[in-house]
């Protein structure tokens, strides 16, 4: 069979796909999301670099400023999906008691690291007495005593604090003061006035705080220093399954577009940091360049998200809790939209 009679063929097998047909036109699509932060480089990638129009998508970007929230904005009919911490998706999948038609299901990988980062005030960092070289466990061991600023309660902020203590057998509120704040700003601000000794935040926050001089990133799981973390990832796009059955066409074309984003971040790395400059324009050069040079390793390869890389955060997620979560990967993930798009952009290539 000629090379582009076999391409015919298999574009003809995805088209009848469930879900392939093309949205309509420009069709209006609202993703919720937690507050601006490089985490999102992919779904930032795809807006900015046409990917979603391409697909006839007219994406809405709402800060709705939490985890919860986002949830909600999803499961209430609010949003069409949201971009959120995985975490999330797998408690409401234990809440629901691994009923397969659970109201919120993951169907993309958006960012791969658990992209998060302990950063604390020059005083605290001579308090504590850490110092460049450490384990991790000597690390978490020096943060007794300090006050730590979060998000929310229940944030992924929050969760990866907690963690932290509770991977190594100690009590986070017996450890630690956690503040809760609120938004990226208001954390920062809190920390240049020194109402707290710490903060943990994605980028660009942390980056901002160390190049004013206020203090120190302490902890990265880039480096890959907290082993717990390493294989979970942080970011899922997140719809209802109410959604997947109604509007597959409107699925479909969101998930080639987040492909296609994500094929050019790894084929064109640094037109992709360009593209994503105008999203954070107010930020100074060096610490955005820093930033973004970091968070581009956190794109994933592949938007599908693996039964291992469920098992690998339902571990982290029960570390040191006395009540288990306990999922099946089907009750939080969603596979084949992942995997139909990822057959379209191999057709495409060919």
């Amino acid at each position: 069979m000629h090379k582009w009679c076999k391409a015919l063929l298999v574009l003809l097998l995805i088209a009848v796909a469930p879900g392939f047909a093309a949205a309509k036109a420009d069709q209006k699509v609202t993703i919720t999301n937690g507050g601006d932060a490089l985490q999102y480089f992919p779904i930032y990638i795809a807006r900015g670099g046409g990917f979603f129009a391409k697909e006839g998508i007219d994406v809405d970007w709402v800060n709705v400023n939490s985890g919860s929230r986002q949830a909600a904005s999803v499961m209430g009919g609010s949003a069409d999906f949201s971009a959120l911490a995985l975490l999330h998706v797998i408690k409401v999948a234990a809440q629901n008691g691994n009923a397969a038609g659970g109201d919120l299901v993951a169907i993309a990988n958006v960012f791969n690291v658990y992209g998060m980062t302990l950063v604390l005030s020059n005083d605290a960092v001579a308090k504590s007495g850490i110092k460049p070289g450490m384990s991790i466990d000597e690390k978490v061991r020096r943060l007794h005593g300090l006050r730590i600023g979060i998000s929310s309660p229940g944030s992924s902020t929050d969760a990866f604090v907690r963690s932290l203590f509770l991977t190594r057998g100690l009590k986070p509120d017996s450890e630690v003061k956690l503040q809760p704040f609120g938004t990226g700003a208001a954390i920062y601000a809190a920390f240049e006035n020194k109402l707290t000794d710490g903060f943990a935040y994605p980028a660009p926050i942390p980056e901002t705080a160390a190049a004013a001089g206020l203090g120190q990133v302490i902890i990265d799981p880039f480096t890959g220093e907290v082993p717990e973390l390493n294989g979970v990832p942080y970011v899922v796009l997140a719809t209802s399954r109410e959604t997947l059955s109604s509007k597959p066409a409107v699925v479909a074309a969101v998930m080639r577009g987040l492909t296609n984003a994500v094929n050019f971040i790894a084929q064109h790395p640094d037109q992709a940091k360009k593209m994503m400059r105008q999203y954070f324009p107010d930020i100074d050069a060096k610490v955005f360049d820093l930033a973004v040079s970091n968070y581009i390793k956190g794109s994933p390869q592949s938007l599908l998200i693996t039964p291992d890389q469920i098992n690998k955060a339902v571990t982290w997620m029960n570390a040191g809790e006395e009540k288990k979560i306990n999922v099946n990967y089907n009750s939080v993930v969603a596979a084949q939209p992942a995997q139909q798009a990822a057959a379209a952009a191999a057709v495409v290539k060919q």
